[in-house]
């Protein structure tokens, strides 16, 4: 899942998703330049019931195949 995912789904200010996710506003701004990392994208995707899916790392796609 992209930054864009979560701002899309959450909608609102920095703020809002901010305290809708329990992170800092600096946290939202990390994850916008870096991605957000593959733990919290699984914290996300129990959060919100599986509409966002986590994306799974290039090694863990590899060995499924």
């Amino acid at each position: 899942m992209t930054f864009c995912d979560v701002q899309g789904h959450f909608g609102g200010s920095y703020r809002e998703i901010a305290q809708k996710l329990n992170v800092s506003i600096s946290r939202l701004s990390d994850w916008k330049v870096n991605g957000i990392p593959v733990g919290r994208q699984a914290m996300i995707e129990i959060q919100t019931n599986g509409t966002l899916k986590a994306d799974l790392p290039a090694q863990q796609l590899a060995k499924s195949a």
